[in-house]
């Protein structure tokens, strides 16, 4: 069985597979052009290992929250790849692949799009801290002991781990997952990037 880990949902665009001996990553800064790159690196990754559509038998793909574009990028991107392989399909939160990634007993994760503020904290198993949006970065210092984590987190918080989701940890945390339990519904967390000009109107409003 192979896994597929899709992430757009930040400033990467990423594709991993997980299988029998094989473990394939890759990452690429795209802030803007995911949608264009990433059908070219999925056909890389599965030239790379060998395997063929009928060997994916999970797709897992990042939730947010993140960029709402990436976000919608790489849903879309995955479901319509769920349908035309036939496998099953695994929503995963952005906040869950930092704390996974980083391997920390005590963790708090911060991520910081475009002004807006979303944390989660864990400890163990137990989450202690939903994933919730904050105006700023104070809600950090409630959280003694515990290892701060994420996205473009301002340098004088002393970040100590990678800026960027790994897609291999989202493979790694879909392998004994239910997809029925982990749908792929968005968690934008924060309105669209995009807003309408001064005076603009939707069409037949």
């Amino acid at each position: 069985m192979a896994i597929i880990g899709i992430d757009t949902a930040l400033k990467h665009c990423s594709i991993a597979i997980i299988g029998d001996g094989i473990h394939y990553e890759q990452c690429m800064p795209a802030p803007s052009n995911q949608a264009e790159i990433l059908p070219q690196m999925l056909s890389d990754a599965l030239l790379q290992t060998g395997l063929k559509s009928s060997d994916i038998k999970k797709i897992a793909v990042t939730i947010g929250p993140g960029s709402f574009t990436g976000v919608r990028v790489g849903l879309a991107f995955a479901k319509g790849l769920a349908i035309a392989y036939g496998c099953e399909l695994l929503g995963i939160n952005s906040f869950e692949v930092f704390i996974t990634q980083s391997n920390y007993p005590k963790t708090i994760c911060a991520i910081n799009i475009a002004g807006s503020v979303f944390m989660a904290a864990k400890s163990g198993d137990d989450w202690v801290l939903p994933p919730t949006r904050f105006e700023d970065f104070a809600a950090i210092n409630d959280y003694k002991g515990f290892t701060l984590v994420g996205h473009a987190i301002p340098n004088e918080f002393g970040i100590t781990s990678d800026d960027f989701i790994h897609p291999l940890t989202l493979c790694e945390i879909a392998q004994y997952q239910n997809p029925q339990t982990r749908p792929p519904i968005p968690q934008y967390m924060r309105g669209a990037d995009a807003v309408l000009w001064q005076g603009g109107k939707f069409a037949n409003h």
